[in-house]
Formats: C-alpha cells, sequence, structure tokens
C-alpha cells in the first residue's frame, strides 16, 4: 500500500528524518515541512513532558513531532479509520505507543469524553472553519486546557478567527502562502 500513499518527515528532536506514512485522500492535507518547522520553533520551550492533544490528527504528524521533541503524552483524535490506521502504524515504527492514546471518532464526540488538562491543543479541520466555534466552546467550558495552554489552528487566510476565542487570547499569528496558523493561549494565564 505504500505506493498509494506519501510521506512526511520529522523535523527535529530524537526521531528527526524519520518518515511517516500519509495516505491520501482529500481531506489530508499534510502541515508542510517549512510550516512544521517554523512551528516548532514557536513551540519548543513549552514541549518538554508536555501534554499534547492532536484533534483531526491524520497521520499524526503534528503530534508525533511533539512527542520527538521532548512532549510526555499525545492523545489523537481522527474519524477515519484507514487514516487511523496509518497513524497506529506510524506510532509503532517510531516505538512510541507507550506515550499515545488514539481515539477513533469525530472530534466533537471524541472532546465530550476526554478528562484531564493539556498543554497544548492542535486543530487543523478538514472542513469550514465555522465550526470550530462550538468545538473551542466546548473545550475551554470542560476545562481542558491547562493555565498556561495553548491552542493551535492552522486555517486558510480567508478564515479570520477572533482576537478573544471563548476564553482563549490570540498570542501569535504567522501566514505561509495561503496557510495560515494562529496560536492562541488561556486568557487565565496572561494575567
Amino acid at each position: 500500500m505504500w505506493h498509494d500513499m506519501m510521506a512526511v518527515r520529522i523535523s527535529g528532536g530524537q526521531s528527526k528524518g524519520r518518515s511517516l506514512k500519509v495516505g491520501r485522500g482529500s481531506t489530508i492535507r499534510p502541515t508542510t515541512g517549512f510550516v512544521r518547522s517554523s512551528l516548532f520553533s514557536i513551540l519548543n520551550p513549552y514541549l518538554a513532558d508536555a501534554n499534547i492533544l492532536d484533534l483531526f490528527a491524520g497521520s499524526g504528524a503534528l503530534g508525533i513531532e511533539c512527542l520527538s521533541r521532548g512532549a510526555g503524552h499525545t492523545d489523537f483524535v481522527e474519524v477515519n479509520p484507514e487514516h487511523c490506521r496509518i497513524l497506529r502504524e506510524n506510532l509503532r515504527e517510531l516505538c512510541l505507543l507507550d506515550r499515545v492514546t488514539v481515539y477513533r471518532g469525530r472530534v466533537e464526540q471524541v472532546v465530550k469524553r476526554l478528562v484531564g488538562k493539556y498543554d497544548i491543543i492542535f486543530m487543523d479541520p478538514p472542513y469550514e472553519m465555522h465550526a470550530l466555534d462550538a468545538l473551542v466552546d466546548r473545550i475551554m467550558e470542560k476545562g481542558l486546557l491547562t493555565q498556561k495552554g495553548k491552542v493551535v489552528v492552522e486555517r486558510p487566510r480567508e478564515f479570520v478567527p477572533p482576537k478573544i476565542w471563548y476564553g482563549l487570547s490570540l498570542i501569535r499569528q504567522r501566514a505561509y502562502g495561503n496557510t495560515v496558523i494562529s496560536i492562541y493561549q488561556n486568557s487565565e494565564g496572561l494575567w
């Protein structure tokens, strides 16, 4: 099946240079190596032993990159069974299964069941961005983010999220072509 897949390389940490399998399909848009490298140069100081939540995980590239760079644990959420299979294969190849939990299901449903706190939450949804409002509201309502926790949203340039978003404050934003990375922090941790 490898010929039906593309590969993405880990850009830093203990697994730097290792390839991840990524399934093909209209809903898979892996974050490019350049964007990932740039993003992790910002996030690196926050990764040591961090608890990560990778929503809309796909191949798991963002969450796996965190683990490679020193995060303690990553929870992955992916609805597509084939993408989950590839994600588990990637985790097995990199000997990371003991530091992860993989949830297969719709993000909105899985988030309702999650407990605990996350230092960084990634959201790179395959659908229209306006649907994120209810998801962000649920995350904040459930208290899933640590006091200084961050939410990283990868989005198309057309979607302009608010600077204050259900208890999150925009702290950094960068554009890479048509892709924009917005980093929010729990507003509690800013004061």
